[in-house]
């Protein structure tokens, strides 16, 4: 079932890429860009990488400032520096928070320790896309996933896992040059509706 659902993703996603190229302009009729699609959902249009190697510098990230001192200076892992709107699924939640957590529990920091690297190296497919950034591509991408999931799992112990798919099209002033889809899961505990995890490149287990 979920391989059913991947690949009429897959078909989708190529179909609409293909028929965005000829309109999709808005990084300018010269330079290329890349769109990245979340199931069929666009969350950004990113400058194509002039071959040199995009900020590499992982350590940093994008939290706003409160957020920031919240998870790295008071060390608050329930703080919440984010919620989603969530398809209901089951007994689960409509709604989520992305808290701090913990590198080796849940949220934030657990993703970033976990899969920060996987969502850099996806977001500099053939993009200029800063590593600084990889929190803002995982929060739209878990956003979407969350919202419009492709699928969802039950994992059991109040744990949902939502699937959906990032697709990456590579454009240049000649059309469409290269495209790639990934899965991509984010996992959430419905009785503490948190955000356990989310990552790219793999589906949810079941």
């Amino acid at each position: 079932m979920v391989n059913s659902i991947f690949g009429l993703a897959m078909a989708g996603l190529l179909v609409s890429s293909f028929a965005s190229s000829a309109s999709a302009t808005s990084i300018g009729e010269e330079a290329g860009y890349v769109e990245t699609y979340v199931g069929d959902e666009l969350i950004s249009t990113t400058q194509e990488s002039d071959g040199s190697k995009p900020d590499g510098n992982l350590s940093t990230r994008s939290l706003p400032p409160i957020s920031h001192a919240a998870c790295y200076v008071a060390k608050n892992a329930a703080f919440s520096v984010a919620n989603f709107d969530v398809k209901k699924f089951g007994s689960g939640p409509n709604k989520v928070d992305m808290r701090c957590g913990t590198a080796n529990g849940a949220g934030y920091l657990h993703i970033e320790f976990r899969h920060k690297s996987q969502w850099v190296k996806k977001g500099q497919w053939h993009s200029a896309y800063p590593a600084s950034e990889w929190d803002m591509f995982m929060m739209k991408a878990s956003r979407q996933a969350l919202a419009k999931p492709l699928s969802t799992v039950d994992q059991g112990s109040n744990k949902y896992c939502y699937q959906s798919t990032v697709t990456r099209t590579h454009y240049t002033a000649k059309g469409l040059q290269d495209q790639r889809t990934w899965p991509m899961s984010v996992v959430i505990s419905a009785n503490n509706k948190i955000v356990i995890t989310s990552f790219p490149g793999a589906s949810c287990k079941e």
